[in-house]
């Protein structure tokens, strides 16, 4: 069973917002911090903005038109910054707006609100009303916290003054996703750290003061599960040969565009293709794309004229297909390319045989599934082949000494040497640990959970490995979740429950979010991972979703590639700039 929550998120910025705001002039402007920017543009475009009614978009810390006539809305989060911004917008002799329409990402302190009512803007302010919704949904089924500071204040030996602040700020952006979906979740933590305790009895806390608002109903459903980056470290590590995980981890995409023929493309669910292409194994996306490809070109010679004079029904009809057929080419022959590209990498390089041996060292036997005695054997000829990238022999060591658990120091000395590995990236050694990783003889390392809920039957040799979220979901949805270590706050619910509670009240006597829609209705289960998560571990909760027909969600402090985990790694031994 699908849910969509960049569609649900965009609901209420577009119907429950900015399409409530109905100006007699009925064209409105949009203020927008910092923050709310990236918020509203993970799930809005600017057309869709244009369609409500919005003809000017801009950032309240701009010097900005006076536009006396306009009845402004102002989507924000609630900071002083941005608070005194606002009250600088309506003070006397200069007041930019006709009025004032505000909504705030999270609840309002009372001494923001004290604020607004010393510098006596009420007779501008319109609305007022708290969103609670203060996250990126980047996929239908994942979302981001946008907090690339996750990792260190939880590992780093310098990030325990942060770790407070970052974990109230983080909980409070959690706790607004539940407003989101109309639930109030039991919540679960993986046992292996007492930060996942601690992290779950923040959002515990949050979560309660939403349901005295009247934004999170009382009554529970669904589930919260909560896990750090330490209980799976091989995934940011092992190559994902599937597309999106391929583009990412291997080509120059930032902020979700990817360069093509001298064209930006967005590479998000705005494009139906993507979605159904994203999460194929490269090998079936070629097989995929080229019959994409051959199919259009045959769709397209229909259109091209036969004959030398047209009916004027004839002509039309060509006239109104050529605009989507060109889009639609173009989109088809971008995919077509990135495919080549992909397959390209795969094979002007030795990376076929790089994630054949990653994926025999993470599993410690071979695709005949019969045991390696020596996992050293696998990677040794690929540290030694000068076809192997740098940054490939450093995941092939890590790769090793995460599976091995434990060596002498001379050793590691010895095998770091022997693949060149620089002393910048050695760090990544010596912080590894912090996460639970065992590298030497002597680092305590976290306990592996078992495995028995891995999924099978992968055709391909080269992606065997299934990320740990696999294992957390389907023990979840099974009811055996103490399994895998996952303990609860509160007993877990024996039976099924729906979730009928009723609109409630916020104490400032203003609307609230629970609304009694059919998605809303289905429970949920949230994972979350402090310290971020990866593209395999994405494409699993989608796929785990349609194997039990219940919408399962993933989110997490930010996004990795491996090039962002290992960095982030290396970060871990330095304070806070």
């Amino acid at each position: 069973m699908s849910y969509n929550l960049k569609q649900e998120v965009k609901k209420r910025f577009l119907d429950d917002c900015i399409n409530k705001v109905k100006p007699q002039s009925k064209w409105k402007v949009l203020l927008v911090d910092s923050h709310s920017t990236r918020v509203i543009s993970s799930v809005i475009r600017m057309t869709e903005l244009t369609d409500s009614g919005v003809t000017v978009v801009e950032r309240l810390n701009q010097q900005r038109q006076r536009l006396a006539t306009f009845e402004a809305i102002y989507i924000i989060y609630p900071c002083l910054e941005s608070f005194q911004q606002l009250i600088e917008d309506f003070k006397p002799g200069n007041v930019l707006y006709k009025g004032a329409h505000i909504f705030t990402l999270t609840p309002t302190s009372e001494k923001l609100f004290t604020l607004l009512a010393i510098n006596n803007i009420s007779k501008y302010i319109l609305t007022f009303l708290e969103l609670n919704l203060n996250f990126l949904a980047i996929e239908s089924q994942v979302f981001s916290l946008d907090e690339p500071l996750g990792l260190w204040a939880v590992y780093s030996p310098h990030g325990k003054d942060e770790f407070d602040r970052i974990t109230l700020y983080t909980a409070d952006q959690l706790a607004t996703l539940f407003s989101t979906l109309g639930q109030h979740p039991y919540i679960g933590y993986l046992n292996s750290s007492e930060k996942n305790l601690t992290f779950a009895e923040v959002v515990h806390s949050r979560l309660q003061f939403l349901v005295q608002l009247g934004a999170v109903p009382s009554e529970r459903a669904g589930h919260l599960v909560i896990l750090d980056r330490g209980a799976d470290l091989f995934s940011p590590v092992l190559h994902e040969l599937t597309y999106q995980a391929m583009l990412y981890d291997c080509f120059d995409v930032k902020n979700n565009m990817l360069m093509a023929n001298n064209e930006a493309f967005i590479l998000d669910e705005n494009d139906p293709l993507w979605c159904s292409l994203r999460h194929l194994h490269i090998a079936d996306l070629s097989k995929k794309v080229a019959g994409l490809l051959q199919d259009f070109k045959k769709r397209e010679k229909e259109y091209r004229p036969t004959k030398e004079k047209l009916s004027a029904q004839e002509l039309a009809t060509i006239m109104r297909k050529l605009p989507s057929l060109k889009e639609e080419g173009k989109i088809v022959s971008f995919h077509y390319n990135n495919a080549a590209l992909c397959m390209t990498e795969l094979n002007k390089t030795n990376l076929h045989d790089i994630c054949e041996a990653e994926q025999n060292v993470a599993f410690q036997m071979d695709s005949n599934n019969k045991p390696i005695k020596n996992t050293l054997s696998c990677i040794l000829p690929l540290l030694r082949d000068p076809q192997t990238t740098y940054d490939n022999k450093l995941r092939l060591v890590l790769l090793y000494l995460l599976r091995k658990r434990g060596v002498s120091e001379s050793e590691l000395k010895q095998l770091l040497d022997s693949a060149d590995i620089a002393n910048e990236d050695r760090i990544i050694f010596r912080t590894l640990p912090l996460l639970g990783g065992k590298i030497l003889n002597q680092d305590p390392g976290t306990p592996e959970f078992p495995r028995a809920g891995r999924h099978t039957g992968e055709k391909y040799s080269t992606s065997r490995w299934t990320p740990f979220v696999w294992d957390v979901a389907q023990a979840v949805l099974q009811g055996s979740s103490a399994s895998i270590g996952i303990n609860y706050l509160d007993p877990k619910p024996t039976t099924k429950t729906s979730n009928t509670e009723p609109a409630a009240q916020s104490r400032r006597k203003k609307k609230t979010w629970i609304s009694q829609t059919e998605d809303r209705n289905i429970e949920k289960v949230v994972i979350f991972i402090i310290g971020g998560i990866t593209y395999s571990e994405m494409r699993s909760v989608y796929e785990i979703s349609k194997m039990f027909s219940t919408p399962v969600l993933i989110g997490s402090t930010n996004v990795l590639t491996s090039k962002i985990f290992l960095q982030e790694l290396k970060d871990l031994d330095d304070p806070l700039e």
